[in-house]
């Protein structure tokens, strides 16, 4: 999917518009996950492992005349799982097998590591993405 934003290459005439539909994002501490509210998306702890479930159309494209096809496919799914830096061994796991436990549409899973976010993952957040190194997480809120 590239970067996640824009027309994806096809032949000169088609390509593929990716269309964000939805962004689902758990937190996970030890073996216990909480979603977090969208306000909350983009924003992460380096001792912290997150899962990400990102929903998404590829919309048909007619690039020769300008115009915007109505053939839009079924929603497409992905999990990114994000690990801070200073997540424990424990943590890792969990984000690991919860990204498994969570993919009923079977889609890819990837594995984002804190400092190596492919611009896909980066996209999600508009530019907005927040590594926190200490502080209060949603949960001790």
């Amino acid at each position: 999917l590239g970067r996640g934003l824009g027309v994806l290459p096809g032949d000169d005439t088609k390509g593929s518009l990716v269309e964000t539909t939805s962004l689902t994002v758990w937190s996970i501490k030890e073996f216990d996950y909480v979603a977090l509210p969208e306000i909350q998306h983009g924003i992460f702890y380096s001792d912290e492992g997150y899962v990400l479930q990102w929903s998404y159309n590829l919309v048909r494209n007619n690039l020769k005349h300008r115009k915007r096809s109505s053939a839009v496919s079924q929603d497409q799914c992905c999990y990114f799982f994000w690990l801070g830096a200073k997540c424990s061994v424990t943590e890792k796991g969990a984000t690991a097998m919860l990204a498994v436990e969570l993919d009923k549409q079977r889609g890819p899973q990837i594995r984002v590591c804190q400092g190596k976010e492919p611009p896909a993952f980066l996209q999600l957040f508009d530019g907005g993405m927040i590594v926190c190194t200490k502080g209060v997480s949603i949960r001790e809120r």
